[in-house]
């Protein structure tokens, strides 16, 4: 350093603060979490506590300790397995050392599944009889949800069935369809009566679990059933970082995800609960194969999980200018940001990227809302999907595909109303949707989310959430 000149000094401490930023950049942008937030800690108690869990060991990841802190109290414990987690070709083909999968394999890997759920339950303190597996099609709960719901009209999944094909099931042979689903979500939760129900956060990546998650609340408002809803995080994008145990670190949530709707507690854990938790996580033999350390990096010194608030969907008796409003979607916004590197790409790539979706009703009319961060463009469509629930048990949908010049009246389901718009407006990065209101305001809530996609490819969602809806004259 002593013979170089000022100016090559100058350039080579310039050199190495660009290095530190492009470094700093890339820690942001690809690992947006070492950048969170703290949230607050809490306590949580419980009198009955339901579990719901996509496939075996979301149950364990997500509030393991917390099934063990219950067992131990002696409070009533019921853990609900939606799918025999059969669908993982990864797992499939390290478990059984083929590279050609049959429907046969992936069932054989499913039995596997349901024998390791049942130890891990057992460390934990759980019996056998508290764990119900129901045997729906792992990788299939989006579809499902979205346009196999009638009992007439099933899917068919990885294992190569349309029904339950477990006799260790609770109800073998129960259909592959969206009904049949609700229908043994609402036998085991009237059955059980649970105070305090654990299930996926609906920001959460994976199409099973965002799915499973609108099935509960869909299950929930349908029974007009009340309990406390605790959400879990299992897969995000970079979450949880680094994928490794530290026991002594808590578990907090991506920063994008604080400060949207969602509160986040932490939940601290006691040695023996961390002890616990890491043998039953143990027990998952063909996840720790195809994705061990991802699993490990749950054994923290903390659990994590989101309430929310029920928004309310107002009414408005005066007329009302859309776009005299700075952010007309803040009525009901709700939408999960995107990570930072997302922004970055989406923003790079032109691709679609959604901000909020919402509703207002005014006058005759309910004005449906999608709001984008990107221009509106002719390369991508778009979905707004609703559930109205009614105070007679009767759910309604509405399902709309949106492009930049039409809006088009989806009917997949046999409760699907047939409402073509009344008017539709809008900017480069709104669009505003009137349909008639008539029948739709007598309805106690509604579940609504909004998709953007590139041809077949989902590229971006907000959001599966439960809005209630306010009497006329009332804001």
């Amino acid at each position: 350093m002593k013979n170089l000149t000022s100016r090559q000094r100058l350039m080579l401490g310039g050199a190495l603060g660009f290095v530190l930023l492009g470094a700093g950049a890339f820690l942001y942008f690809f690992y947006p979490q070492w950048f969170g937030v703290n949230v607050r800690l809490g306590i949580i108690t419980a009198r009955r506590v339901l579990v719901v869990a996509p496939h075996p060991d979301d149950e364990t990841l997500g509030p393991g300790a917390m099934i063990a802190r219950a067992v131990k109290r002696g409070i009533p414990v019921r853990v609900v397995m939606v799918t025999y987690g059969d669908g993982f070709t990864k797992a499939a083909r390290a478990f059984t050392g083929k590279r050609t999968l049959t429907p046969g394999d992936y069932r054989k890997m499913g039995e596997a599944r349901r024998l390791e759920t049942l130890r891990a339950m057992k460390t934990l303190g759980l019996p056998e009889k508290d764990v119900i597996f129901l045997g729906y099609p792992d990788g299939g709960m989006r579809h499902l949800w979205d346009n196999y719901w009638d009992y007439h009209h099933l899917y068919t999944g990885t294992n190569g069935s349309n029904r339950v094909p477990y006799a260790s099931a609770w109800q073998p042979g129960a259909p592959y369809c969206g009904e049949s689903v609700v229908d043994a979500l609402t036998k085991i939760i009237a059955d059980f009566k649970p105070t305090n129900i654990y299930v996926p956060d609906s920001g959460d990546e994976h199409p099973d679990h965002w799915a499973v998650n609108a099935f509960v609340l869909y299950t929930l408002a349908r029974m007009n059933y009340q309990a406390k809803i605790y959400t879990y995080l299992v897969h995000r994008s970079y979450w949880p970082e680094p994928l490794m145990p530290e026991p002594g670190k808590p578990l907090r949530p991506p920063k994008e995800m604080v400060g949207i709707g969602t509160t986040w507690t932490e939940v601290p854990l006691s040695r023996n609960e961390i002890n616990l938790k890491t043998r039953a996580i143990g027990c998952y033999a063909t996840q720790i194969k195809a994705m061990g350390p991802f699993l490990r990096a749950f054994i923290r010194s903390t659990e994590l999980f989101g309430t929310s608030k029920i928004p309310v969907v107002p009414h408005y008796s005066e007329s009302l200018s859309l776009f005299e409003k700075e952010d007309p979607v803040s009525l009901v916004r709700d939408a999960r940001a995107n990570s930072s590197f997302y922004r970055l790409l989406y923003r790079f790539e032109r691709i679609p990227d959604l901000s909020a979706v919402g509703m207002l009703f005014q006058r005759d009319r309910l004005w449906l809302v999608l709001q984008t961060v990107q221009p509106i463009t002719s390369r991508a469509k778009y979905r707004l999907d609703m559930r109205f629930f009614f105070p007679d048990g009767t759910v309604k949908r509405l399902d709309y595909l949106i492009t930049s010049r039409q809006v088009k009246v989806m009917t997949p389901a046999g409760n699907n109303l047939n409402l073509p718009p009344l008017q539709v407006e809008g900017d480069e990065n709104h669009r505003f949707i009137a349909v008639p209101s008539r029948d739709l305001e007598k309805a106690r809530f509604v579940l609504m989310d909004g998709e953007a996609y590139l041809g077949h490819i989902l590229f971006d969602k907000t959001d599966y959430r439960l809005f209630m809806i306010a009497p006329p004259g009332q804001l």
